[in-house]
């Protein structure tokens, strides 16, 4: 196994560590508009959503720099948890507002709160993003 060069490997750790955050942050976000019974996340949440999903994009970009310069990564489990976060960003934009999921789901569940189900998406993206870090550069 090669080692990863230490600016690309670092950028890489620091992106993952920025997405955990992120989400993390969106989760307590929505769960408390949740716990206020608000209908709906605030309208910045969508701005972070975004940058969520750019920083994901980001991170799969550096993770294919660091395979194609030789760099691997100690267990699969690393790519694994990357296709749970593209599953659940994938949800995040299903089930935006105009979005055809979230158009069959307040159709047939009209007591869809978005409020709850963002929070449960953003809190699997950060312990997904943080298992990643834990199991990718880290090693553990």
């Amino acid at each position: 196994m090669r080692k990863a060069g230490a600016p690309i490997s670092t950028i890489h750790l620091v992106g993952g560590t920025a997405f955990t955050a992120v989400n993390f942050g969106l989760a307590i976000w929505a769960w408390l508009a949740y716990r206020r019974k608000r209908p709906a996340v605030p309208a910045r949440y969508w701005t972070w959503l975004r940058v969520s999903a750019g920083l994901f994009a980001f991170e799969v970009l550096t993770g294919l720099i660091l395979l194609l310069i030789g760099y691997r990564f100690p267990t699969w489990l690393h790519a694994m948890y990357a296709a749970f976060i593209l599953v659940a960003v994938g949800g995040q934009e299903m089930l935006r507002p105009g979005a055809n999921l979230r158009r069959v789901l307040t159709e047939s569940m009209p007591s869809f709160n978005e409020p709850y189900w963002f929070a449960w998406l953003a809190l699997l993206n950060a312990v997904f993003g943080l298992r990643q870090v834990m199991t990718g550069i880290l090693g553990f």
